[in-house]
């Protein structure tokens, strides 16, 4: 509302404001803070449009602050090896442990499954039956779970 009658009283004025000035005039308007008047509320915010000139940036100077952002962060980072993603560190001399990081970062990435299904080539139309047979083994033992959890929820109940 308060936007409204702003354009309504001087188009100049209005033309002359950024758009975050604006929509903090709407706010100042229909606040519930104590009330002031309005000529108190626009000289607020005519004040704060002249304290606080907000510069627009061009599309250059975006684009070099950002690569520049990017820039000096990649260079923080260690530089990655043929090794990066596929090692763990060993902390304090535990390999065990490690070992078996690795071994669960593996299963859950399914690297061994990938591997052997890779070591031959499967004809297109075989690989699609057995995706499909995996989904639907997936979505077999999903629901079979819940139909146990069913049960069990039945039993502790006493019936």
């Amino acid at each position: 509302m308060a936007l409204s009658l702003l354009r309504q009283v001087s188009p100049k004025f209005h033309a002359s404001l950024s758009r975050d000035i604006l929509h903090f005039a709407a706010v100042r308007f229909n606040s519930t803070s104590p009330r002031m008047s309005d000529d108190a509320k626009w000289k607020q915010v005519i004040n704060s449009e002249k304290s606080s000139p907000r510069k627009e940036k061009t599309p250059d100077e975006s684009w070099r602050s950002t690569s520049e952002a990017f820039m000096s962060q990649s260079a923080r980072e260690t530089p990655r090896d043929a090794y990066y993603g596929r090692s763990v560190p060993v902390n304090k001399g535990d390999t065990a442990g490690a070992a078996k990081l690795l071994d669960k970062i593996m299963a859950q990435n399914s690297v061994a499954r990938d591997w052997m299904r890779n070591k031959r080539h499967t004809p297109k139309g075989e690989e699609r039956r057995m995706l499909k047979s995996v989904r639907w083994r997936k979505r077999f033992k999903h629901e079979v779970g819940k139909k146990v959890l069913l049960v069990q929820e039945i039993r502790r109940r006493g019936a």
